[in-house]
This record gives C-alpha cells, sequence and structure tokens, in this order.
C-alpha cells in the first residue's frame, strides 16, 4: 500500500485491532506496560497522591510570596487560563 492508502484504512476508535508492528499515538491508551521503574515509583507514591491536592494551592503561594516578595492578596493560582479568566 502506499503512504497515504493505509491511513484511510485505519478505523480510529480504542477497540480496533491494531498489528503488533503499529503504534497508534491518537489514543490515550498504550498497549505496552510501564517500565519497572514507574511501576515501583507509582507503588511508593501511593500515600502522598491518595489524598485531593490543596485547591487553595496554600503552600505554592507561600512558595511564591517567600520568593516574589508578593503577599498571596495579590495572587491568582489557577491550574490553566481558563480557570483564571473565568475566575476574574
Amino acid at each position: 500500500m502506499n503512504g497515504v492508502t493505509w491511513v484511510k484504512n485505519i478505523l480510529h476508535t480504542t477497540y480496533t485491532k491494531i498489528s503488533n508492528d503499529f503504534i497508534r499515538s491518537d489514543l490515550s491508551t498504550n498497549k505496552y506496560a510501564p517500565a519497572e521503574n514507574v511501576i515501583k515509583t507509582l507503588r511508593e507514591s501511593i500515600p502522598r497522591i491518595s489524598a485531593y491536592p490543596d485547591r487553595n494551592w496554600s503552600l505554592l503561594t507561600k512558595k511564591i510570596e517567600s520568593y516574589t516578595g508578593i503577599s498571596d492578596d495579590h495572587m491568582l493560582t489557577t491550574n490553566g487560563l481558563k480557570k483564571a479568566i473565568i475566575s476574574l
């Protein structure tokens, strides 16, 4: 097959059977197991990641305040631009 024809024959779904020599990068799945060091790190991190993060960004704003000298009263810390725009 030429370079264009085979692409047209690939269905865009996670349920499509793909040959073992083909890696789809348009899916949020991975057919390969994570590296052993990744598994080890995740297991060791479970106690720290089992709770919701600080939604007020208290530790981060204190560190920024300490670094910049800007009071946290003058900061808007969010997890993205959309959230910042909505907050204004």
